[in-house]
């Protein structure tokens, strides 16, 4: 279940365990063996924010209006797009490896 999903947490997993086999299992006992198996979560690689093909658009733009006059850019609406959470973080994925797949902890 793991290879096919290594996203799942230990309870998702606990809980699959559950409803195929109908034997109860703690998320606890799930992690431990996942552990002594050689399966640690880690973090996956973190991917760039802007790629080769979104600098590149920018850049386009930014060639295709340098010769706007102020008055244009007074009537733009700007949306800088940013999430902000209030209440609650939205945490970090984690996903289960072994030390064969090391890109992950890169």
């Amino acid at each position: 279940m793991v290879e096919e999903n290594r996203h799942a947490s230990s309870l998702h997993l606990a809980k699959e365990v559950e409803s195929q086999t109908e034997v109860i299992v703690s998320h606890g006992t799930i992690w431990r063996t996942l552990q002594r198996n050689s399966m640690h979560g880690c973090r996956p690689r973190r991917k760039p924010v802007l790629q080769h093909k979104h600098k590149k658009t920018h850049l386009e733009f930014a060639r295709a209006h340098a010769e706007k006059e102020e008055d244009y850019w007074v009537s733009v609406l700007w949306n800088d797009e940013t999430k902000i959470n209030i209440f609650e973080t939205d945490g970090f994925k984690t996903l289960w490896c072994t030390k064969k797949n090391a890109w992950c902890l890169q």
